[in-house]
């Protein structure tokens, strides 16, 4: 399947879960993806990553982690469904927040393989013709820690392995239960 029939597929699917088209809000300047009493989940422009070097890397894994933390706790309170909250999460992350459209490859009880096509954070480097010989994308990285610890009940260690930035045509993570 390609990244539009994902996004699209995605679409659907959070259409037939909300019962109604996604939406994406707007307060001053900046995205809102998510919004309830108590919080609201602002999304930043690639443009910031573009000014980060690698110092940046572990925050941008931790917020990731952090951020996906809440968004699967709120679902799994809601759903009750391990399996529904992963699939509306990566629906959700696909077509409402401008990450990139993200495809799960495969899954076993102890591991993972993810595709992401149009990273955010890998776009950043291409946009700024920055070039590199390793994977940037430490934000995804840790909202995909958080899914996987989540939905396995145990730690993870994610490896990006192909990654858009060194020019491959999508980035690529290995997800696995530590042991």
């Amino acid at each position: 399947m390609n990244k539009e029939e994902l996004f699209e597929n995605y679409k659907e699917l959070l259409k037939n879960i909300l019962g109604e088209e996604p939406k994406i809000h707007f307060e001053n300047g900046k995205l809102k993806i998510f919004k309830d009493a108590n919080r609201n989940f602002v999304l930043f422009g690639s443009e910031f990553l573009s000014d980060l070097e690698e110092f940046a890397a572990p925050l941008l894994r931790i917020s990731g982690k952090e951020y996906i933390d809440e968004i699967f706790k709120f679902y799994q309170d809601k759903i009750k469904d391990k399996e529904k909250t992963i699939k509306i999460i990566i629906a959700t992350s696909s077509v409402m927040t401008g990450w990139g459209v993200a495809e799960e490859i495969s899954r076993t009880e102890n591991s993972a393989k993810m595709r992401v096509y149009d990273s955010f954070e890998a776009n950043a480097y291409i946009k700024r013709n920055k070039k590199t010989d390793k994977p940037v994308c430490s934000f995804i990285g840790g909202v995909l820690q958080g899914l996987y610890e989540n939905y396995f009940g145990k730690k993870v260690k994610v490896k990006e392995t192909q990654c858009a930035a060194t020019g491959a045509p999508y980035c690529e993570f290995e997800i696995k239960v530590k042991e």
